[in-house]
């Protein structure tokens, strides 16, 4: 466990240096889900006694202090994608068609980058390296003559040391880790040309789009935890649907396969598009029409984000 500089605060009588945002739930509208980091949520924050409350709403407290004061690090948090596009379906292309392949991908923290933000007593003082953002343009290669673009990108983005507290009216509920407006985890690919997105978002408060459950698109928003901490989970995937063509005429080999999993720790895509075409097998096809020639599409990707999985704090000794 790392060691870090101990230090003193000057108190708000409330744990924290200062008085934190209170967010009132009664002003809610029905669809918003939110969750102290103790559970206490939008579906079952009527469901306990008074005691128990206070139990659940003390509980949270010490979990927003450790956040705030001694996160060190989280793991598990990631993005990648990696696969390839290639096609022939102009006379004007290269005669062995045109492919891109790509293959990137990021994740934290590692310790250096957990230093990177700064130990507690300049985050919590200094309001210094509070954020940590990892990016990569996703560069391919064109194989054609190895020329390369950017295709989409990757990237994760993590917040320390903030802290709020939710109220039902003058009722404490509990103390959670991030408003609506302030992002917590994040962990997003998108591949350019409209071509594929998937994201995963770790809140304590969404104001969330409607779920959907399709075969290029899929998203949920839902209760969860990380490392018995819980959260709002944003899951989203959406894949740009190719049309196939009809088999015979000349086409075959058709394969048109998405794949959208939305599991426990994050998002998986893949997509697998293919087909063939040969004139000769065409009985329309005439020599003298431009569009009678050996064409071929083969697409063939995947990408992948996760949520963290566990926190690492300071210690002080």
């Amino acid at each position: 466990m790392p060691t870090a500089t101990p230090f003193a605060a000057l108190g708000a009588g409330n744990g924290f240096p200062a008085c934190l945002t209170k967010v009132d739930i009664s002003t809610f509208p029905i669809n918003y889900k939110w969750t102290t980091l103790s559970g206490v949520n939008a579906d079952n924050y009527n469901t306990f006694s008074d005691s128990a409350l206070v139990e659940k709403a003390n509980s949270s407290l010490v979990m927003a202090m450790n956040i705030y004061y001694n996160l060190y690090k989280t793991s598990g948090l990631s993005a990648s994608t990696s696969g390839y596009i290639s096609f022939y379906n102009s006379r004007f292309q290269p005669s062995e068609g045109i492919k891109y392949i790509w293959n990137s991908s990021v994740s934290g923290m590692t310790d250096d980058d957990a230093a990177s933000v700064k130990e507690p007593v300049e985050r919590v003082c200094d309001s210094y390296g509070r954020n940590l953002t990892k990016s990569e343009i996703n560069v391919a290669t064109y194989v054609h003559d190895n020329d390369t673009f950017n295709f989409g990108s990757v990237s994760i983005y993590e917040t320390l040391s903030t802290a709020f507290a939710f109220y039902d009216e003058n009722k404490l509920l509990g103390y959670a880790s991030a408003t609506s407006g302030l992002r917590l985890y994040d962990s997003s690919v998108l591949l350019n040309f409209n071509t594929a997105h998937c994201y995963i978002a770790i809140r304590s408060l969404v104001n969330p789009e409607p779920n959907i459950s399709e075969d290029f698109e899929k998203r949920s928003t839902d209760y969860g935890t990380v490392d018995g901490m819980h959260f709002v989970i944003m899951k989203y995937g959406k894949i740009r649907e190719l049309v196939s063509p009809e088999s015979g005429d000349g086409y075959s080999g058709i394969i048109n396969a998405p794949s959208i999993l939305l599991n426990e720790n994050g998002v998986q895509l893949s997509y697998v598009y293919k087909w063939d075409y040969d004139p000769d097998d065409d009985p329309d096809c005439t020599p003298q029409s431009r569009f009678c020639f050996p064409k071929f599409a083969d697409h063939n990707w995947i990408c992948s984000v996760s949520k963290p999985t566990s926190l690492t704090y300071y210690d002080y000794n």
